[in-house]
């Protein structure tokens, strides 16, 4: 069959209206249809942005990163299908691997960080060719492995040093080395892939040569204002002695740690603790967990000897009162309030291997009571031994064992009310002080120091029994600060 022009009526051939006539019929039908295709694009763009900018999670992510409601969706739904493409690049390049992730900002990538200069194996540039939004990187220092080794070795940074001498003050030497308080001011370690390094984040507030604040609180007697101490995170003071710490330990730990590593803010990152006796401070040892009794201030009791500045938990204590005076060597420290923090009327009690275990305190006695008794006491650095008790008219004469007044008060004889202990098996060193005495959850007294046979290095080792230790009774302790020894049950401080 002959194909027929269309008819276009009154339009003769060769007759410019009829050519105009069909021009516009072509023009507007051209037009229909685009507009029948410019609305399904505009439904199609438009619809799944709507849609998806309803989901809190799709428009969080569009805001963060600056990307359409629809493109985040995309990206979202894409993310699982790179973690495990990351994975099986993992599994290949197992022994090379230093860190992987996401880049978020501008098209989305995601990427696997190996060591050294050479390329990847064939399997892995295989995974990564077959995807545009997969790359490989090299030239990483550290392998992911040894920056988890370098992390475990470090710890709390108390095992990157040597205990060097120990003594029974409680208190490190004077100029003794600034890596001897790194544990008590570390407040967390991690690992960053992205850099390929490990961090590690400090709190100088914590450490026991924190400067003593200079609001009244060097009085320990004046309960009158225990105040808090420690930092303020927006105080520039505070902010200064932060950026001294860190460019400190950033040199010192540097002959310490064999991987990149950087010292940050570690301040205020502590979760809710729990504080109980027998554990280790910043410096000394926790005693048992006490009340006041005009206040009803809750804290923990250590020896008045200790640092007035210290933590536990990674929480700044405040100090509230004591020191070292003629008849007992105490002081008490406040459990901050506002962090639901848990003050237990618990010590610990055994330290031996797989016996460790914590007591329940059920009450305290009088040093009269005491005589020839079996008592233990435990220690942050050489746990729990006991001996019987010798003396309960024990005067220590070491010089400076007993103060007037305040922590820097002028040196007083002491009275003869402290308790001495002997035995084959008992130990303490340096850091114990403040540590509970006890005898079967009775609570005895805080723990002041201890007779070496002879002052030789060796012989003041933390493995090195003692003839003797001596504590402070805690009928001594209660008179002096004003307190009451908790025993009734735990304590969550609000």
């Amino acid at each position: 069959m002959r194909h027929q022009e269309p008819h276009y009526p009154q339009a003769a051939r060769g007759d410019p209206r009829g050519r105009s006539a069909r021009r516009l019929l072509a023009v507007l039908v051209a037009a229909a249809a685009l507009g029948v295709l410019l609305s399904a694009t505009a439904h199609a763009e438009t619809t799944p942005d709507t849609e998806a900018a309803t989901n809190p999670v799709v428009a969080s992510y569009a805001s963060d990163y600056s990307v359409t409601a629809a493109e985040a969706q995309r990206r979202l739904e894409r993310i699982p299908r790179l973690q495990e493409l990351m994975a099986a690049l993992r599994t290949a390049e197992a022994p090379r691997l230093a860190g992987w992730g996401i880049d978020h900002q501008g098209p989305m990538t995601a990427w696997v960080w190996l060591t050294g200069g050479q390329p990847p194996s064939e399997a892995a540039a295989a995974i990564a060719d077959a995807h545009t939004d997969l790359q490989i990187r090299t030239g990483a220092a550290h392998s992911h492995t040894a920056l988890l080794a370098a992390q475990d070795r470090f710890g709390d940074g108390s095992g990157i040093t040597t205990v060097g001498a120990v003594g029974n003050t409680g208190q490190a030497p004077s100029g003794s080395d600034w890596l001897d308080e790194l544990s008590s001011i570390v407040t967390f370690t991690g690992i960053s892939l992205r850099s390929n390094g490990i961090y590690i984040g400090i709190d100088p507030a914590l450490g026991a040569d924190a400067p003593p604040p200079s609001d009244g609180l060097g009085v320990p007697d004046d309960s009158s204002n225990p105040g808090p101490i420690g930092r303020a995170n927006e105080n520039s003071a505070s902010d200064t002695r932060l950026a001294t710490a860190i460019a400190r330990l950033t040199q010192d730990l540097d002959s310490h740690i064999d991987v990149a590593f950087d010292v940050v803010d570690g301040r205020g990152t502590q979760d809710d603790a729990e504080f109980d006796g027998g554990r280790g401070m910043s410096s000394c040892t926790s005693g048992f967990a006490a009340v006041t009794r005009d206040t009803r201030v809750y804290g923990i009791l250590t020896a008045g000897h200790c640092p007035e500045v210290l933590s536990m938990r990674g929480v700044s204590l405040p100090w509230v009162k004591g020191y070292e005076s003629r008849r007992a060597d105490a002081q008490i420290h406040q459990i901050p309030t506002g962090s639901n923090h848990l003050l237990l009327d618990d010590y610990v009690c055994n330290t031996s291997g797989s016996q460790y275990g914590v007591c329940d305190l059920s009450g305290d006695t009088t040093r009269s009571s005491m005589h020839e008794s079996y008592a233990c006491h435990t220690g942050k650095n050489t746990g729990t031994t006991c001996g019987t008790v010798t003396d309960i008219s024990y005067r220590p004469t070491n010089d400076g064992a007993c103060k007037s007044g305040s922590a820097t008060g002028r040196k007083i004889a002491c009275s003869s009310v402290f308790v001495k202990v002997e035995g084959p098996s008992l130990y303490t060193c340096r850091g114990d002080s403040g540590g509970p005495w006890f005898n079967l959850g009775t609570a005895y007294g805080i723990h002041k120091g201890g007779t070496h046979l002879n002052k030789t290095p060796d012989n003041e080792r933390c493995d090195v029994p003692v003839v003797a230790s001596y504590f402070s009774a805690i009928d001594e302790v209660k008179s002096l600060l004003n307190i009451d020894i908790l025993s009734a049950g735990n304590v969550t401080v609000q």
